[in-house]
């Protein structure tokens, strides 16, 4: 007996599976997964919590050990995990405000880095300089003042970038997304922080060629990547691949990798830049972006009314 949407994967695996704390651990993780976003997880690309209210950013490092697929890398007992929530949600010495002011100030003068004496809307085609801009800002992550605070959106939907590095000449993997960035985009305003962002626009990607098809017509393409290749989206659900004749268990090694078909656009950002009216305006211009396949600066312009994050405002 078992509820199926919150059960961990090795108790479909093994015929007569002997109960283990690792087990029930898991099923906490889907509880509240299911909680907070309203779905346990299943598949590829879990919903952050944080993406439902950013007060629960905390809470995903956690959720991300208990949903492992091999039971030795989750927390083994329920002793680790309370360790493990009191330490998340230990006090700051900052207030949230500074927290803020600290990302924002760091993501800044990264961009300062990038682009001394520069300032407005610039736009950067050569991809020497997108290689710089982009390892400038994935630098080191964690120092933008606490855990989540780059993101990338679109408006209707977002994510804490948790990693992002150059994969080969001309590819970057942001999260699980591979990218060929045509070209980008830098606001820099020396006199506020708050309006300052990146925008990559994505070149179209060949889908992966794992699949038994002539051709693929849709907007992404999902594969995983297992060790030194690519294999296919349902195995990667499965926890297994075929390798030599062998079933390989994955154990949570594999990593779900995304191609966009045709022209992308991605916002990159931080915590602060989460403004008022933030979600439907940059929503608006994106797919403004999207019926013109290109980058103006008309289209943009609305991005320069947006007010400033309620926190700034206590």
């Amino acid at each position: 007996m078992a509820n199926f949407g919150f059960s961990a994967p090795e108790q479909f695996r093994e015929a007569r599976p002997t109960p283990r704390a690792t087990m029930d651990l898991y099923a906490l993780g889907q509880l509240i997964q299911w909680l907070v976003t309203g779905d346990p997880h299943r598949g590829t690309g879990r919903k952050p919590l944080a993406a439902v209210d950013p007060s629960f950013a905390p809470l995903d490092p956690i959720i991300d050990r208990l949903l492992q697929q091999d039971p030795a890398k989750r927390p083994q007992t329920a002793d680790v995990v309370l360790n493990m929530l009191n330490e998340s949600l230990k006090p700051s010495t900052w207030s949230a405000k500074e927290s803020a002011y600290i990302a924002m100030g760091k993501f800044h003068n990264r961009l300062r880095s990038v682009f001394p004496g520069k300032q407005g809307l610039i736009r950067v085609t050569d991809k020497d300089k997108i290689d710089y801009l982009l390892a400038a800002l994935s630098s080191n992550l964690s120092e933008y003042g606490f855990e989540g605070a780059l993101w990338w959106t679109r408006g209707y939907s977002d994510n804490h970038i948790r990693r992002m590095y150059k994969l080969d000449e001309g590819l970057w993997l942001i999260n699980e997304f591979e990218c060929t960035i045509e070209e980008a985009w830098v606001n820099r305003v020396y006199s506020s922080l708050h309006n300052e962002y990146v925008l990559l626009q994505l070149a179209p990607m060949p889908p992966f060629e794992i699949y038994d098809r002539d051709e693929y017509d849709g907007e992404y393409d999902n594969a995983a990547w297992f060790t030194d290749r690519y294999i296919t989206s349902d195995e990667y659900n499965d926890g297994v691949d075929e390798l030599d004749a062998h079933v390989v268990e994955l154990d949570g090694v594999a990593e779900p990798r995304v191609r966009n078909m045709k022209r992308q656009f991605m916002f990159l950002v931080v915590f602060g830049h989460h403004v008022q009216g933030y979600h439907e305006t940059v929503e608006q211009v994106y797919r403004a972006l999207i019926e013109h396949d290109r980058v103006s600066p008309g289209i943009l312009r609305p991005l320069e009314r947006l007010m400033h994050h309620p926190i700034f405002q206590e």
